[in-house]
């Protein structure tokens, strides 16, 4: 009886302590390859709002730019609209 139950159980190892030690060594490492991986995705985040943050200042940059030389520009146009006709009603 004793050689029955050896030979079903000689296929499947036995757990020991050190394949224990391993089996937690590696769900460490995954846990680790996860936490990694969240870092990373965190990180590529940052960056993308990093970058978002920068075109949004240069954006800010350029109205305020326009904003400074938009009443020159209407301005020109009305001096040149009123030169237009006094052309104009010079001629006829």
């Amino acid at each position: 009886m004793a050689g029955t139950v050896l030979s079903v159980f000689a296929g499947y190892p036995q757990s020991t302590g050190q394949e224990r030690h391993h089996s937690r060594k590696g769900l460490l490492m995954r846990q680790n390859d996860r936490e990694n991986l969240e870092l990373d995705k965190l990180q590529i985040e940052i960056r993308r709002l990093n970058a978002e943050s920068r075109k949004l200042v240069a954006e800010e940059s350029k109205f305020k730019q326009e904003a400074f030389w938009y009443p020159y520009a209407v301005a020109t146009g009305m001096v040149t609209a009123v030169v237009a006709v006094a052309g104009l009603w010079t001629r006829f």
